[in-house]
């Protein structure tokens, strides 16, 4: 692996760009500000320069982050990266997903933020960009391409192309920092308050879905203070991403929030209610706990 950021030049290819490209590109220019982005067709000049030491080529020219050969790098089945039922077809990684292996711990140290930005943005622009999957963030990247009717010199393809990056550093940016934020809460989830061994007391909000669904088998309501004054209870999905929690509230609750048990609201969604104090919402969870 070469040291980004002892690099000066990054080759990609030129013409028409994709998510992929876009945001390898958008990837190096966060860990390298300084480097210069070469956009070009040429096999040849992309496979003159992908060894030097002070270059990095990706997504043309043949080398190890380029993707486009039948010997192409696939995601490990250990991961479940496949697309079929019998996990014979792994998924390939794209230009992005490539160097995101190689170098993502740059941007996120611990293995669950690398991991959460992995499997929410990465995988899905490889899937995208390897024709396996429909990606409406891949869509919005294509879209700052120029129209057939619009000028579309590579002069023009270029700051289309720029325009596209600096928009996915925004992005990448946002997934790196909160995957980071929600490692960093883990312990402080992991060590907050227990009530009666099945609600857990947060002393502010922070992210705490994963660590509990995954690590704390017990927890079956979250109380935190709300972003609008009071308390919030919500329940704990029964799986990552699930809407169905583990316990939910009593339904006679639900839209119809019990005033004097201190509720200011119960969704009739059935995952969240809020209180005035935090003792109602302790109370509240307690009673729903029972029910």
């Amino acid at each position: 692996m070469k040291d980004i950021a002892n690099l000066e030049h990054a080759y990609t290819h030129g013409s028409v760009f994709h998510s992929d490209d876009v945001f390898a590109t958008a990837m190096l220019l966060i860990l390298n500000p300084n480097l210069k982005v070469t956009r070009t067709n040429s096999m040849d000049l992309a496979a003159s320069v992908a060894d030097d030491h002070e270059t990095i080529v990706y997504d043309i020219g043949e080398g190890e982050y380029d993707h486009h050969q039948l010997d192409k790098a696939r995601r490990p089945a250990s991961d479940g990266y496949v697309f079929d039922r019998d996990g014979a077809n792994r998924i390939p990684y794209c230009s992005f997903g490539l160097l995101w292996r190689d170098y993502g711990r740059l941007l996120c140290p611990t293995d669950k933020a690398w991991k959460k930005v992995d499997q929410t943005l990465v995988l899905p622009i490889d899937e995208a960009d390897n024709g396996l999957e429909s990606s409406q963030l891949a869509g919005a990247i294509a879209a700052f391409n120029p129209a057939w009717n619009e000028d579309t010199s590579e002069e023009a393809r270029y700051a289309a192309f720029m325009d596209a990056v600096d928009m996915a550093k925004k992005i990448l940016l946002k997934y790196v920092d909160r995957a980071n934020a929600e490692a960093e809460a883990e312990t402080l989830v992991l060590n907050s308050q227990v009530v009666d061994g099945k609600i857990l007391v947060l002393e502010q909000y922070m992210p705490w879905q994963d660590t509990v669904v995954e690590q704390m088998p017990d927890i079956l309501y979250v109380v935190f203070p709300s972003a609008r004054g009071g308390f919030n209870v919500q329940t704990v999905p029964d799986a990552i991403g699930s809407f169905n929690g583990r316990k939910l509230f009593p339904k006679e609750w639900l839209g119809h929030p019990v005033r004097e048990m201190g509720m200011t609201f119960c969704h009739p969604g059935n995952f969240l209610l809020a209180t005035e104090t935090l003792m109602q919402a302790i109370d509240c969870a307690k009673a729903a706990a029972l029910a």
